[in-house]
């Protein structure tokens, strides 16, 4: 028998972790995670060390997803370190990730003989490829507040209530806390009482002479708004005018006489040929500019009239201390279906300055010839605001007009905070004496009383006329942004009661409608999806709603549904949520669809075209890992769900840019949609513009025209509700394709519906959220990707 030497150390070396994986905690970014193994071997002796010649090769693995490469959002996957970026909650939090090492042998190669001492090649680890603890990222979450407490108007001796809708980024763990605050001072359960002798609001030109004992003076001085631009024949737009300006100040102790020049809100434009534009709004201290006249040849929209805007003038210096600017007049539409008038600008934010004065704002530009709209005027001000540019023949709208600028003397006023408001402009005063003024009314003492101080809600009322504030605190021990203030909002008393009355059809599948009489000053009125009737079976699928005394402004949130959680453990996606406001035109039918459980998203109409809707969340995947993506508020796609096979991401629809043409969502099974279509799974569908209805499609009628006349609702076979109301009608039940979500398969989560609806996952995986949409219509306040963690629902609220 031969002895064949070799350099092969036949024991090969052992691999451990000298550096183990742990979690790491953050709140919001990016994270490094690191793990360190070595090779030993179990056998070495002076004369036959073992030589290690190889080397340790890494790979980092995430659960449930497998080996990872480097991303624009993954480094170091192949080192001993790991840096994942652009972490946020939840999506972020909970993941988890370990480290691989394997050995990697290596040959020695020598042309001198193998003697004792010498390097040896060597052999795999015995314990090979070698698996870390799992380190689990903890990304801590953030207080998000999804709707915002709104102004409140009431009557004295009346309760109102303040709502805040506020939670965590990580739905693992809503237990925030909360804290009304009441003019600046954290208030508890029980009452307030404040010596506040003198408070009015003054909508007119007029002065006040104040004695010399008064004290605490307090003035809101608010600028009037800027005029619509009018629509084209095809009722393209309107455009908003701007806001204007509101300042809250105060002033020295002791006796002065105040000038109040109340500045008027502009007209709006006119639809003609050769449309006239809105007078700018009167006033002493900056009188708005006239909208310009649109186009001869065609029916063209004239641009809004400008804001006035109001100023202070004080006795003390024989000179304005304060002036508060006016919105610019809205652009009117062209003689064109695509060329909407451009909005008027908010007038400018307060400054300083030693010398306030007054300015008119400019007129909107005319344009002689053509179909153009004509430019909106500039809102009157400290500087009056420049007049908007007229439309080029029938291809743009007229441009809005500039705002007015805001000022004040800081040697006599102190700002204390600022808004806008559309309307007319108007001041309110507050101060306290004992002496008699003559055209302001007095009240000994003002008793606020509230409860709810540390909730979500709260109820307040108070005895006397006048503003107060209100602003909520919001507190998570773990929060990264703890604590959180909302935005201050106004608390308004009046002496007499008003009306904003608003009628709500619940209608199914009968011919007798559920009737319901709101008065939103009386406060929120929100609509939810609703078991099926005990007795029937029916579910409402529609809610019409119309006010039958006069146009109404009116605030709506909408909810998008949660997608719904698995068994396993899987979360569902968050709704997307938004905050529109619009004019509410009497005896108007205005819809919402979508409250049922098989849309779980809100989408709305004005008669039969849609002007809003958000994304419901995409449901989770038979995983615990596999999460659904999060619904889209107005113009925001919704995100893809979680799991190796997800749906994708919903791309979000333009304002006013939805096709004609619809697609059905994979998750329900349609024949023959022409001209409409179907996705095939696992995709998502998109929504029409109008729906097309069964029964008046039958008669002829299109998706997106008018029902003549006052009409009672149809069902889509063409029964009549009996008991709906006969007003301006044009929605289509039946066929409106807001079945727009997708399919899951195997295991995965379906899609969230919406404008765009989201897709369904694959192999266990979650289904992605749907998207967002306005025709552009009406004005939205504010809009976020997720924020909803219940079922569809609107809100709704008359703004004052």
């Amino acid at each position: 028998m031969m002895n064949k030497q070799t350099t092969l150390d036949l024991n090969g070396p052992i691999l451990s972790f000298t550096e183990n994986v742990v979690g790491v905690a953050t709140s919001g970014g990016s994270v490094t995670i690191t793990g360190l193994a070595t090779a030993t071997f179990p056998t070495q002796t002076p004369t036959n060390p073992a030589t290690n010649t190889g080397s340790i090769a890494y790979r980092w693995h995430e659960v449930g997803i497998g080996s990872l490469s480097d991303t624009s959002t993954i480094s170091g996957s192949g080192t001993t370190s790991l840096t994942i970026s652009g972490l946020t909650t939840p999506q972020g939090n909970g993941r988890q990730f370990y480290l691989i090492a394997d050995y990697v042998a290596s040959a020695y190669q020598s042309s001198t003989p193998v003697t004792a001492g010498t390097a040896r090649s060597t052999g795999n680890a015995l314990v090979e490829p070698l698996e870390s603890n799992v380190g689990i990222v903890t990304v801590f979450p953030q207080i998000e507040i999804i709707a915002q407490p709104s102004n409140r108007t009431t009557t004295k001796d009346t309760n109102t209530t303040f709502t805040i809708d506020a939670g965590l980024t990580d739905t693992s763990n809503t237990a925030v806390s909360y804290q009304w605050y009441l003019n600046g001072v954290a208030i508890t359960d029980g009452s307030k009482t404040d010596n506040l002798n003198y408070e009015t609001t003054f909508s007119n030109d007029t002065s006040v002479t104040l004695p010399s004992d008064t004290t605490d003076l307090r003035l809101v001085v608010a600028g009037g708004g800027g005029g619509k631009g009018a629509v084209d024949q095809y009722n393209s737009g309107p455009a908003n005018g701007g806001a204007g300006r509101v300042g809250t100040f105060t002033l020295p102790d002791g006796a002065r006489t105040l000038t109040f020049d109340i500045g008027r809100g502009g007209n709006d434009g006119t639809r003609s040929s050769g449309g006239g534009g809105g007078s700018g709004g009167a006033s002493d201290a900056g009188k708005g500019g006239t909208g310009g006249n649109a186009g001869g040849s065609g029916s063209s929209g004239g641009g809004g009239g400008g804001g006035g805007a109001t100023g202070v003038y004080d006795s003390t210096i024989n000179d304005y201390i304060i002036v508060a600017g006016a919105g610019g007049g809205a652009g009117g539409a062209s003689y064109s279906f695509v060329a909407d008038g451009k909005s008027g600008l908010d007038a400018g934010t307060f400054s300083s300055t030693s010398n306030v004065n007054g300015d008119n704002g400019d007129n909107g530009s005319s344009i002689g010839g053509g179909d153009g709209g004509g430019g909106g005027g500039g809102g009157g001000g400290h500087t009056g605001g420049a007049g908007g540019e007229f439309g080029i023949d029938n291809n743009r709208g007229g441009g809005g007009g500039g705002g007015g600028t805001s000022r004040y003397n800081n040697s006599v006023a102190t700002f204390v905070s600022q808004t806008t408001q559309r309307g007319d402009g108007y001041v309110n005063i507050k101060f306290t004496s004992n002496q008699t003024v003559s055209n302001v009314p007095t009240s000994t003492s003002r008793v606020t009383t509230f409860s709810g101080t540390q909730s979500p809600t709260l109820t307040i009322k108070s005895n006397a006329v006048g503003i107060q504030t209100v602003q909520c605190r919001v507190t998570h021990p773990t929060a990264s942004n703890s604590p959180v203030f909302s935005e201050t909002v106004d608390f308004n008393v009046l002496d007499n009661a008003q009306q904003f009355n608003v009628q709500v059809e619940g209608i199914g599948t009968n011919s007798s409608a559920s009737l319901t009489s709101v008065n939103l000053f009386n406060g929120d009125y929100e609509i939810g999806i609703t078991n099926a009737n005990p007795n029937t079976g029916e579910i409402t699928q529609y809610y019409s709603l119309y006010s039958p005394d006069k146009n109404i402004s009116v605030e709506m949130d909408l909810y998008g549904g949660k997608g719904a959680d698995d068994p396993t453990g899987g979360t569902g996606g968050e709704g997307g949520f938004s905050r529109i406001r619009f004019t509410m035109e009497q005896n108007v039918e205005y819809v919402v669809a979508g409250l049922t459980t098989s849309i779980n998203a809100p989408f709305v109409y004005r008669k039969g075209k849609l002007i809003a809707c958000v994304g419901g969340g995409g449901e989770a995947g038979n995983s615990s890992a596999a999460r659904g993506g999060f619904g889209g508020g107005i113009g925001i796609s919704g995100s893809d769900g979680a799991g190796l096979q997800s749906g994708g991401v919903t791309n979000a629809i333009t304002a006013g840019n939805l096709p004609t043409t619809g697609i059905f969502g994979s998750i329900v099974s349609i024949s023959n949609p022409s001209p409409d279509s179907q996705a095939s799974t696992p995709d998502g569908g998109r929504t029409l513009t109008c729906p097309r209805g069964v029964y008046w499609r039958q008669q002829g009628l299109s998706a997106c025209s008018d029902i003549s006349g006052s009409t009672k609702f149809r069902l889509s076979n063409g029964t009549q509700v009996t008991n709906t109301a006969s007003i301006a009608r044009g929605y289509k039940a039946g066929y409106d394709i807001i079945q727009t979500a997708g399919a899951g398969e195997n295991g995965g989560g379906n899609g969230g519906a919406g404008a765009v609806g989201g897709s369904g996952g694959g192999f266990r995986s979650g289904g992605s959220g749907g998207s967002g949409y306005t025709d552009g219509s009406v004005t939205v306040e504010s809009t976020q990707l997720g924020g909803s963690t219940g079922n569809a629902r609107v809100i709704l609220r008359v703004v004052t």
